[in-house]
């Protein structure tokens, strides 16, 4: 029986040819002359089947239901095969079975025919309608067109913009157009510093339509440093900025050339060929999106055809270590991230969800539009970040109607503590949020579900590998949540607990996070030091993370970096845990346990504390320092205590650009309060 090429573009009124050699015998029943007919795919999925509609529509869109009990009738469905198999499976089913197992919603799923035969029907269910980004823009592009992709709020609120599935194909072609007058050519790097905004999203996807790699232009440092070298590292052939950007490439670069325009030639820049400007005017000669909509998408047949395995971005590691490692993902790494997404969020086609995660970011790259036709909501932040996020985002939950939201920790606590927000009648309730980037306190996760969403989905993942682990808390099984908890290894990834020589560790025991998976690239790039440290000869991934399986089901406890460990003398603390135990004393509202200078210990432990009242009672310090040392066995003065010795009150943690916890910032404050030197080490 062979095999009939994957259909492109699928959808409602898609058609595949079946070919004459794949039909044997009689017609199946409900059919006409088979080996000369096209065959529509229909395909509707829910859970973890598909269904798919041979030739035939499914009036009213959707099975009967009671209130609409006649919207799935096979007397109106002639010629028409219904096919449920388990998703990225080859199966043969009967054809004259019908199974009518399908919801109108789930329009997400589908699949390709293989063979044919008058009893039997051959399909491979696929859980993705396309195996690179450009094959996944041209089937959104093809289903549902007019469906809006992305829609942004502006800071204030007060302007909306938004692209629809077309839009978003049709101007990251004429993009790509532009590029390639350029000179811009398959395997180029191009260097898109642009915050988040609509202008951001066609840059990305224009430059890896024309073939190239798309790298996040992340600059942390207020001398350009890093941004300097990151573009150096991935021989980067243009950067895509706006010029008017305060802080922005621009400010950078104008140290070593003096305009943006014509071709650049600088010697601290051995790469660097063009910079394309990027602008929004009322203007429309100047303006970004109107000269992209005046010239003419260039046609499919004329881009270059890219493979799974071309790299098609280059992320940036948070900076939080030091310079940013810059890690690449080819396409087959992104789409296996974006199947996990979809069993997470299991968000349907059109459905509004807010994800204002920086779109250079490996959490904030649109792989739920992708991969599941989601329409992203988040904040315009072209003309610059707004002061509060937090309200922002509620803002555009409560005007788009967004039934899923994508958070960092720092914004779910800020939302909290905004109780006008989230308490007001009326205010539209979120079916889920998705939390990533740093362990979860149990008291942020129990309260969250209680107050503005119904279910938390606590990601533990890396930007070398995707997603790790992934776990669901709800109203129910919010009460035994611990802090730092996940939930089991992610759908195709390995995990393995290590110690200090890679050995595995048993169950229940803490040790260093190694994982495995299809999204993993396996190395940095121009840093084979940092690759070396960081991926193993067979295939794995050190997170530098620690944490332990629970021994009853094997999900994974995330407590925090592990060059995060304090030295005290022979023995290892690990901050997570302490900082866990020290959350639930009384009166503590946040703490950040970090080393200070010790000349026998090397490192002594120090707590920073935010009380939960200002100014907190006189006697808040000694109470915590007891309430610390009957939380642990051993006593002061043993070698393996690990209570902290000092305390000092803090107003606030002082956070990284990225919204983590900045440690070295608590570390040097500690030492500074305490009277001691700073330990660089």
């Amino acid at each position: 029986m062979s095999q009939v090429s994957p259909v492109q573009n699928l959808g409602g009124s898609t058609k595949c040819r079946m070919e004459r050699q794949n039909f044997v015998g009689e017609t199946p029943q409900n059919s006409s002359q088979v080996p000369d007919k096209e065959y529509r795919l229909l395909y509707l999925s829910f859970s973890q089947h598909i269904l798919i509609a041979l030739d035939g529509v499914i009036p009213g869109g959707g099975p009967p239901t009671r209130k609409h009990p006649n919207s799935l009738d096979p007397e109106k469905v002639k010629n028409s095969y219904y096919i449920r198999a388990k998703r990225g499976d080859s199966a043969q089913i009967s054809a004259v079975n019908c199974l009518w197992y399908c919801n109108a919603r789930y329009r997400r799923l589908i699949g390709y025919l293989v063979g044919l035969t008058p009893d039997v029907i051959s399909i491979h269910v696929m859980d993705l309608p396309g195996e690179t980004v450009p094959e996944l823009l041209a089937h959104w592009a093809g289903v549902d067109g007019d469906t809006e992709a992305f829609v942004t709020v502006s800071a204030d609120g007060g302007e909306r913009r938004a692209l629809t599935r077309r839009e978003v194909y049709d101007l990251s072609r004429s993009f790509a157009s532009r590029l390639y007058e350029r000179g811009v050519r398959k395997g180029h790097v191009i260097c898109v510093s642009l915050p988040n905004s609509l202008e951001r999203l066609v840059a990305d996807f224009g430059t890896i339509l024309v073939g190239a790699t798309t790298q996040n232009g992340q600059i942390l440092r207020a001398d350009g440093e890093d941004f300097v070298r990151a573009l150096n590292s991935t021989k980067a052939y243009a950067v895509v900025l706006n010029p008017e950007a305060e802080h922005g490439a621009w400010q950078i670069l104008r140290r070593f050339i003096s305009s943006p325009a014509g071709e650049v030639q600088c010697p601290e820049l051995l790469y660097l060929r063009h910079i394309i400007v990027c602008t929004r005017s009322q203007n429309n000669d100047l303006d970004f999106l109107a000269q992209l909509r005046a010239v003419p998408p260039a046609p499919v047949t004329t881009l270059p055809r890219v493979e799974a395995s071309d790299i098609a971005v280059i992320f940036a590691t948070s900076g939080s270590t030091g310079f940013s490692k810059l890690a690449p993902q080819r396409h087959s790494n992104l789409l296996h991230i974006m199947r996990q997404v979809q069993r997470i969020s299991q968000l349907c086609s059109g459905e509004r969800f807010i994800n204002c995660s920086l779109l250079g970011w490996a959490a904030g790259f649109p792989l739920w539009y992708l991969g599941c036709g989601s329409t992203r909501v988040f904040v315009d932040c072209f003309a610059g970040f707004p002061q509060d996020m937090a309200a922002a985002i509620w803002h555009c939950v409560q005007q788009e109607k967004c039934v899923y939201a994508f958070l960092t920790p720092m914004y779910v606590a800020a939302i909290l503590d905004r109780k006008n927000l989230w308490q007001r009648a009326g205010a539209w309730r979120l079916r889920g949020i998705n939390v990533a980037g740093q362990p979860m306190k149990r008291a942020v996760v129990a309260a969250a579900v209680g107050a503005f969403c119904d279910a938390v989905d606590i990601n533990y993942g890396t930007t070398e590998c995707g997603v790790i682990a992934t776990g669901r808390v709800t109203a129910e099984s919010s009460s035994s949540y611990v802090d730092g908890l996940t939930g089991p290894p992610a759908f195709g990834v390995d995990l393995r607990i290590v110690d200090e020589d890679l050995k595995d560790v048993p169950m229940g025991q803490t040790g260093e996070v190694l994982a495995r998976s299809p999204a993993l690239y396996g190395s940095y790039i121009d840093n084979p030091e940092a690759s070396a440290r960081s991926f193993t000869p067979d295939g794995w991934f050190r997170t530098d993370d620690v944490g332990y399986q629970l021994p009853d089901d094997g999900r994974v406890v995330h407590l925090g970096r592990r060059s995060d460990a304090i030295s005290r003398g022979v023995y290892l603390c690990y901050p997570g845990w302490l900082e866990t135990l020290l959350c639930r004393a009384p009166g503590v509202a946040d703490v950040c346990v970090v080393p200070v200078p010790d000349q026998v210990l090397h490192h002594e432990i120090c707590a920073c504390i935010v009380p939960a009242e200002d100014p907190p009672p006189s006697d808040f310090i000694a109470t915590l320092r007891d309430y610390a040392d009957s939380q642990l066995l051993t006593t002061q003065g043993d070698a393996q205590h690990m209570a902290p010795k000092y305390y000092i009150i803090v107003d606030k943690l002082a956070l990284t650009p990225t919204g983590k916890i900045s440690r070295k910032i608590m570390a040097e404050l500690a030492a500074t309060r305490l009277g001691m030197v700073p330990n660089s080490s």
